[in-house]
């Protein structure tokens, strides 16, 4: 797959005032709150139209949480990639970490691992320490790098803000030992009968919707279970909360480097500790779902209730080195980070129960980490106990629970409380249980508890599903590996989604849920503490109902020219060998559909899943004869994507000569850098390529980056003169200037460019600075040089890495006396995707 290098800097914005509460997308910092649904103030909010509630014990003002802003498509972070390297890079970088920080408390001892995460190496030490990375050290300025998780090998590495990540990110993806590169985007937190006075006066009514106090009466949680909440930080001296929190133990990740001050500045994360956890029965405010617990603050959101992808994964690297068994994740980005679903797999693997709310968008999507395979999503339900219109859903949910007003802490005030809403209220619901289920049966796994969960669900009332539920059965043993009902076991490895696309919900938002009671609206249903207690308790287990369906795409000449998608779901490309895999399947019926626009083939499959961890199904397509026969018959100008179309009626899509469509985000590139002259007609229309969304035009080809989004580099011109030039790398005028000793010939008017070590000057000079410079035409690759056309004429020429740019002096004087070469013709026509030159 060929590597876009975008090399003109882009500037972009930096860190937000610090009283700026509503952050761009292109802050530094991400959002774990905007699970919150709410205003954004802080209105009081009153049952006697006063602001306040009022008992026999307590007075205290009731908050509504506010509201932070979260985008669906965030831009990354300006001057920030994250990194995972191997072995032996790895451990010196660890290394050399841990040696800076001898000087510390632990002096010639071994450094933890808990103390290095968030620890920051300087720039130089980071050159020194991986040599072959120096270059790339001084050329984009990087001046420190952060440790994400040094054991994995992940870093956070500080750029200088106006580098172009684009070219950074293939810069550094070329590095030996390097697994992979992305940028850093943002994360958004998702805000939307003890004698505790408010839950005496039934102000808590979802404690007892979700049957709590009947749980109670078998547990009301143990010292010796811990919940991590991965958020704002929590309120030390809130009298519901400050003998609980571990504060020996809380650790900052927003600052830089990482310290210990994990205390609360926002109130989110106080807010989402105490649903969960709030000391009850101490006759002050509220009851918390499990009273014993005790909590971890890890603070990876700032003031303004913003973190990244970075500090999320720091956080959650963390709680692997701590005392906690449970981990609360009230936050949600809307990109799948390698980062942080590498960080997932390792908690998941030590045992950790995670937990995380599913989103606040109403509508079928994948939020992450929620619709990562080993986190339990929660859902909301309203005020009328019915799916909340504003929950995000999909099938990777597992449950729903409460999410609509619900009273918790205030931050700032041991008499006042807050009111929020969203799937960050309805997911602490769920560890507080978790939370009392260990404190009966510390043996219970994290897949065993997550399957007592799902099974234990009380169906939603008004959502249509079949009467069946799951039937517990004895415990079975999870180290027995899945059988796959055909085929081989596969391996699971991530596979990358294809970004911007989603599967049709052709069978149903809600799903067919076979011969279960699962929704993809609500998952298996409401929480049941209760239910879920007293499971643990008496050892019943549930089976897990997920199915892995995977298998091979054959036949094709480049496997990542084909999507897979399953509806209602998710959409994604193949891996390179032609495997695709969708995992954590629920019971439902789906269809599987295998597409390839490139080549105009399309197959579907209407499957059931009964779902089922003891079973993988596999799926296999071979579409080599297909394929071939398209590409053997000549009788056809073009095929597929090629093929010409017919004239849209939507007047925001170009309609051209030659019977193709120009739309989008494509268009307005086309538009804004210089139209017909620059790329010539389009020749395709919009399909998947190479695992990108792709568009060729007659001088070009366009590729959409779906990790750039919404920034200048979201669009980029495929290298397609590095590719014409790759059987002319022994022409004289391809060899580097510094290797031929012509460096000190060059006129002083040309540039010369050490990257590729090629000079620039006269006309070709003039075209290259007034229509794009690099970031459209990327750096020359070669030196002017003549060649004969395909009418005898001898032409100057001379290849940059995204074009070919001729010479015509009969035309000097217009505007075409420099003209590119048909470089998007002819890839389509070596390929076989179009007949005539």
């Amino acid at each position: 797959m060929a590597k876009g290098r975008a090399t003109q800097a882009s500037k972009v914005s930096q860190r937000p005032a610090p009283r700026t509460l509503r952050p761009s997308a292109l802050t530094l910092s991400i959002s774990l709150s905007l699970l919150l649904i709410a205003p954004l103030c802080w209105n009081l909010l009153s049952s006697d139209g006063n602001g306040l509630f009022t008992s026999a014990n307590q007075t205290g003002k009731v908050y509504r949480l506010p509201e932070t802003d979260y985008d669906p498509n965030p831009a990354p972070i300006p001057g920030e990639l994250l990194i995972r390297v191997e072995e032996p890079i790895a451990p010196i970088l660890q290394n050399e970490l841990a040696k800076s920080l001898q000087t510390l408390p632990f002096g010639q001892n071994e450094v933890p691992l808990s103390a290095l995460i968030g620890q920051r190496l300087s720039g130089e030490q980071f050159g020194e320490s991986w040599p072959a990375a120096g270059s790339l050290v001084q050329k984009y300025g990087l001046w420190a790098a952060d440790a994400i998780d040094p054991e994995l090998g992940t870093w956070r590495l500080k750029l200088n803000p106006q580098s172009d990540l684009t070219e950074a990110v293939a810069d550094f993806q070329e590095l030996n030992l390097v697994r992979y590169v992305e940028p850093d985007y943002p994360v958004y937190g998702l805000s939307l009968e003890p004698n505790d006075p408010y839950f005496a006066q039934n102000q808590q009514p979802a404690l007892r919707t979700i049957h709590a106090p009947e749980a109670w009466d078998i547990s009301t949680g143990s010292s010796n279970v811990a919940i991590a909440f991965l958020d704002t930080g929590l309120a030390y001296g809130h009298n519901d909360l400050k003998d609980k929190i571990m504060t020996d133990r809380g650790r900052n990740f927003v600052a830089e480097p990482a310290n210990d001050f994990a205390w609360d500045d926002n109130g989110h994360g106080t807010y989402v500790a105490g649903i969960a956890a709030a000391q009850t029965n101490n006759g002050l405010g509220i009851a918390g779902v499990s009273w014993g617990s005790r909590l971890l603050s890890v603070k990876v959101l700032d003031y303004a209730n913003l973190g990244s992808i970075a500090t999320f994964s720091m956080g959650l690297a963390y709680t692997t080195t701590q005392p906690v068994q449970v981990v609360n994740m009230s936050t949600g980005s809307a990109v799948r980070s390698r980062i942080m679903e590498d960080e997932v797999e390792k908690a998941f693997n030590k045992g950790l129960v995670l937990i995380a709310a599913s989103g606040n968008e109403g509508k079928l999507k994948f939020t992450y980490p929620a619709a990562f395979d080993n986190v339990i999503a929660v859902g909301a339900l309203d005020s009328q106990g019915k799916p909340a219109a504003f929950s995000t859903y999909g099938q990777y949910l597992s449950l729903v629970a409460p999410g609509e007003n619900i009273l918790s802490l205030n931050w700032a005030s041991d008499r006042d409380y807050a009111l929020g809403s969203g799937t960050s209220s309805a997911c602490p619901f769920v560890s507080g249980t978790v939370a009392l289920m260990l404190s009966v049966n510390p043996n219970l796994s994290n897949r065993q508890i997550r399957n007592i969960l799902e099974g234990t669900a009380v169906p939603v009332p008004g959502v249509a599903v079949p009467t069946s539920t799951p039937t517990p059965i004895p415990e079975i043993n999870p180290t027995i590996a899945p059988t796959p009902t055909s085929g081989s076991l596969v391996t699971p490895t991530p596979l990358t989604p294809v970004a911007g696309l989603q599967a049709d919900s052709t069978t149903g938002a809600t799903g067919s849920a076979g011969s279960s009671n699962y929704n993809f609206k609500m998952g298996w249903g409401r929480l049941d503490v209760f239910g879920a207690v007293l499971a643990a308790r008496d050892n019943v287990y549930y089976p897990g109902h997920h199915t892995t369906l995977t298998g091979m795409v054959e036949g094709f000449p480049d496997a990542l020219d084909v999507t897979v998608s399953l509806e209602p779901g998710d959409v994604r490309f193949p891996d390179e060998t032609g495997r695709y895999q969708f995992t954590n399947l629920p019971p439902g019926s789906y269809r599987l559909v295998v597409e390839s626009k490139k080549y105009n083939i399309k197959t579907t499959d209407d499957l059931v899943i009964e779902g089922s961890d003891a079973n993988i199904l596999v799926q296999n397509f071979d579409f080599t004869a297909q394929v071939a026969s398209i590409l053997d018959d000549k009788t056809k100008p073009a095929i597929g994507a090629f093929l010409p179309v017919t004239k849209p009626n939507d007047p925001e899509v170009r309609y051209f000569p030659n019977k193709h469509t120009l739309a989008g985000a494509f268009k307005d590139y086309w538009v804004a850098k210089g139209g017909l002259p620059i790329f010539g007609m389009p020749i395709s229309e919009e399909f998947q390529e190479n695992g990108l969304t792709v568009q060729y035009f007659e001088r070009a080809i366009l590729e959409y980056h779906t990790e750039f989004a919404s920034t200048r580099q979201e669009i980029q011109p495929r290298l397609v003169g590095t590719a014409a030039a790759k059987n002319l790398a022994d022409q004289p005028a391809f060899k580097r200037l510094a290797d031929t000793g012509k460096i000190p010939t060059v006129p002083a008017t040309a540039e010369y460019f050490d990257t590729t070590g090629h000079s620039l000057d006269g006309i070709f000079k003039t075209f290259w600075e007034s229509n794009g410079g690099l970031a459209l035409f990327g750096y020359p690759i070669s030196e002017p040089f003549k060649v004969t056309d395909a009418d005898g004429k001898a032409r100057l020429t001379q290849y940059f890495e995204r074009c070919r740019m001729d010479y015509f002096p009969e035309q000097e004087g217009t505007p075409y006396v420099i003209q590119l070469g048909l470089l998007g013709r002819e890839s389509a026509l070596q390929q076989g995707l179009i007949s005539t030159p």
